[in-house]
């Protein structure tokens, strides 16, 4: 089995998100999709929690996973619709009106973007962003 090459995308091409969190790091995978079974990953971005941020709720984790990729992808957020495949009703939570503290921060810096949110179907790319978050934690 080969390791996924990372490719790059067409302009204005539209581009895919998988998420994952866990108690010690967050990951994300940026991909385009050539057709409904080959997924090419484009870029992987992890990082490991700050002491503060382990005693964040999974909802608040996957927040933070995605704002943290928006910073550091925010050429490809600028350039691509990107689709966020969750679990996770983060659409929903972000655009409620009575949200509060860090994620209103949060809602507002995703909001300059059009990102839309799908449910996650697909396990191949997510395995990817899974391995991500092992991967961290062995480094640590």
């Amino acid at each position: 089995m080969q390791p996924p090459i990372l490719s790059s995308p067409l302009p204005g091409e539209k581009l895919y998100m998988y998420l994952a969190v866990s108690e010690w790091a967050i990951s994300a995978v940026l991909f385009r999709c050539l057709s409904r079974k080959e997924e090419k990953p484009i870029y992987y971005v992890s990082r490991a929690l700050a002491d503060v941020e382990t005693r964040y709720s999974k909802m608040e984790l996957t927040a933070l996973a995605l704002r943290s990729a928006a910073q550091k992808l925010c050429p490809y957020f600028q350039a691509h619709p990107v689709v966020v495949l969750t679990d996770q009703p983060l659409c929903n939570i972000l655009h409620k009106p009575d949200l509060t503290g860090r994620m209103l921060q949060w809602a507002i810096e995703l909001s300059e973007y059009g990102i839309e949110f799908q449910p996650r179907l697909s396990m191949k790319g997510q395995v990817m962003a899974d391995f991500m978050l092992e991967y961290s934690r062995r480094s640590t």
